[in-house]
């Protein structure tokens, strides 16, 4: 729930704005399989306290539709030009593709799924032996 107020409620919200290479976005086969060429992906972001953000259904909707406009502006004069428009005053933060770092990230996830895989197998098979125990 929106709310200026602490508690578990939002502070803040965090619009982000990605902006891909040539507008091709990065898919699925290319996150799992790493086939794509070193690129850097671009993000600019907003903050708007959560003050700013409308509570009823129908403004929060248009505020909404309107954050989405401000995107596609920004991503249409990004794409044309190669920049960011003058009036942002932050400027975008560039995120490097790195196929090392990429590997070493996969590497880890198969390894804690096996190490985790095994685990469950041991405790199944411990669970087994003692049904057989306890039976006998």
């Amino acid at each position: 729930m929106l709310n200026g107020q602490s508690g578990g409620c939002l502070e803040y919200v965090l619009d982000i704005t990605i902006a891909y290479p040539q507008g091709t976005p990065l898919d699925l086969p290319n996150i799992v399989h790493g086939m794509r060429d070193p690129c850097q992906t671009f993000l600019f972001y907003k903050l708007y306290h959560s003050s700013e953000v409308p509570r009823e259904s129908e403004s929060l909707t248009q505020w909404l539709y309107n954050r989405f406009y401000e995107k596609e502006k920004l991503l249409e004069e990004f794409y044309r030009t190669g920049n960011w428009p003058a009036s942002c005053t932050i400027p975008p933060t560039v995120v490097h593709q790195d196929l090392l770092r990429f590997l070493l990230i996969h590497l880890f996830f198969v390894t804690s799924t096996y190490v985790h895989l095994q685990l469950i197998l041991m405790l199944i098979n411990y669970t087994n032996v003692m049904y057989v125990y306890m039976l006998s």
